[in-house]
């Protein structure tokens, strides 16, 4: 039996919800349903998958308020021109001049304004996922398109997501709707505060969107949360006849990102990518499902999901793509790869192809693998030092869903993120591979923050009257004695391979780990000092 770890939501929330928002009773009733289903539902629909979804129920949710009081006042965003911006549980600044027919507003005002295309386009989709009916239940608020017949928006609308609440669950419905022959671009940033990282938050969204024939849609979405947030993100996605969807997230932060897109194509020729980047860099999990299903002729599927992890950081990929019986000429692919950085770091990755038609291609690809040591190796033999070779490799990892992201301002911008990212993960890896460390002796003294010795420098530290030296060899601390035991002469000044470190004087050898003399005229041992990592800061145990 399932643990329910979502009881302290209730009926009366929702009913709280709806009247704060002064709805009709048609849409209490839509919500009330929906929780209904999801008290119903299991985490996963899949009886294949459900041994994966165990960390759900460890989650500890008692405390969170569902209501969203409490508003915090943002500023890092206000004033910026943006199309959208969300602080908490409400838009707070909407930049947007509406015409041709265009809608695009706030989904609150879409139900009061116009409640009949609401109506008939949430209902389209009965069978959700658990979180679906959840954020079907208890929205606050969210998105709402419509772009009519004929209409291409070329301008990319902005959509920012602050949280800056702790301990909340919020809740958004985004609806969007294109007609035959539009055209429509959005960007997606979530954001939330670093104030106080030990209390946890939700966000999570359900995202029903409808592409009519011969449309063009486009979703760039980048998650950028901060480790104490936990998500929920939900598409589902009809296409019909000779469209084009192509839908990416950067999953970039959090604690927790459980991530469900299902789409359908349902129009002759139609087409849907679906990209998703995964960077883990301390302890998150990304939990990733996706799902395509081929129900026409001629059209063409791909799911691609790369991941680059290290620390504890996890990630699981449960695909399935299907293709029904009269979609002939059907072409259809599903992969995953994933790197790790790190022996903690862990993925899984879970492709599936349901086949009703000989008449097609179908493909998969799965792949979970550390650094290729060949690669690193030819890398570093051309004058890379270590870091920058992985550095250069992941990147070239991640090209292929980067550089099908057009607007090239977005690109740069996840491209940023990600060097962010890359700059953290060479960190946490250092961090890691130092948990372990020997039998404490005696006391543990700060030396200097860990951004201070770079990978591949070495530099001399007086500590309590102690020659240190301290090294940075392929992303790992060492701390030994700093001078030569056969004459006084500072060993920064020498040079490092492996992990030793010749003397300048006379070119005797040390190892960094052990301390021991590897060649005369040294013979005595180097001092060899535990360290610890902590907050980003070196510490080293003086007796």
């Amino acid at each position: 039996m399932q643990k329910n770890i979502f009881k302290n939501i209730s009926t009366d929330i929702v009913k709280v919800i709806s009247k704060k928002n002064n709805e009709p009773s048609w849409m209490l009733e839509y919500r009330l349903k929906s929780f209904e289903k999801f008290q119903e539902s299991s985490f996963e629909q899949s009886i294949l998958f459900k041994k994966y979804n165990d960390f759900l129920t460890k989650l500890d949710l008692e405390d969170i308020n569902f209501e969203g009081n409490n508003q915090e006042t943002e500023t890092e965003h206000r004033g910026r021109h943006i199309n959208f911006l969300q602080v908490n549980n409400e838009i707070v600044e909407k930049n947007i001049e509406n015409s041709n027919n265009v809608i695009i507003t706030d989904i609150n005002e879409a139900i009061s304004k116009y409640p009949d295309i609401v109506k008939s386009h949430i209902e389209k989709n009965p069978i959700r996922d658990k979180f679906e009916y959840l954020a079907d239940a208890i929205f606050q608020t969210g998105l709402f398109v419509r772009i009519p017949k004929d209409v291409k928006m070329l301008d990319t609308i902005r959509y920012i997501n602050r949280q800056e609440n702790t301990n909340s669950g919020i809740f958004n419905k985004n609806l969007i709707i294109l007609e035959d022959n539009s055209d429509f671009n959005l960007f997606i940033e979530h954001y939330s505060s670093i104030k106080s990282q030990n209390i946890d938050s939700i966000f999570g969204y359900s995202e029903d969107i409808f592409v009519a024939n011969n449309a063009k849609l486009s979703i760039i979405e980048m998650q950028l949360f901060n480790n104490n947030m936990i998500s929920f993100m939900n598409k589902r996605t009809e296409i019909g006849k000779q469209s084009s969807v192509k839908l990416a997230v950067g999953y970039l932060g959090g604690k927790v990102s459980r991530s469900r897109s299902y789409s359908s194509l349902i129009g002759d020729n139609s087409t849907i990518q679906d990209l998703h980047l995964v960077i883990g860099t301390k302890e998150e999990r990304h939990d990733l499902v996706t799902s395509i299903c081929h129900s026409a002729k001629g059209t063409k599927g791909s799911v691609d999901v790369k991941g680059v992890l290290t620390g504890k950081s996890q990630m699981t990929l449960k695909g399935m793509n299907k293709i029904e019986k009269h979609a002939h000429d059907t072409d259809t692919f599903l992969g995953g790869h994933a790197i790790l950085l790190g022996n903690k770091a862990r993925a899984n990755i879970i492709p599936g192809l349901e086949i009703n038609n000989r008449n097609v291609k179908a493909k998969h690809s799965a792949a979970v693998a550390p650094i290729d040591e060949d690669l690193l190796f030819y890398m570093q033999s051309r004058s890379l030092d270590k870091n920058t070779a992985i550095k250069l490799i992941v990147t070239g990892f991640l090209e292929s869903i980067l550089k099908r992201i057009e607007v090239e301002a977005i690109k740069e911008q996840i491209a940023e993120m990600i060097k962010f990212k890359f700059d953290e993960m060479s960190l946490t890896t250092i961090q890691d591979e130092q948990e372990e460390i020997l039998a404490v002796k005696g006391e543990f003294k700060k030396l200097c923050k860990l951004s201070e010795i770079q990978n591949g420098e070495m530099k001399n530290m007086l500590v309590d009257g102690k020659n240190i030296l301290l090294s940075n060899i392929n992303n790992k601390i060492f701390a030994t004695g700093g001078q030569c035991t056969h004459e006084e002469v500072n060993l920064e000044d020498g040079f490092i391979v492996g992990e030793d470190i010749t003397c300048p004087l006379h070119l005797s050898k040390f190892n960094l780990k052990t301390g021991k003399a590897l060649n005369p005229p040294a013979i005595d041992e180097l001092a060899v000092y535990n360290i610890k990592i902590q907050d980003e800061e070196i510490y080293i145990e003086i007796d």
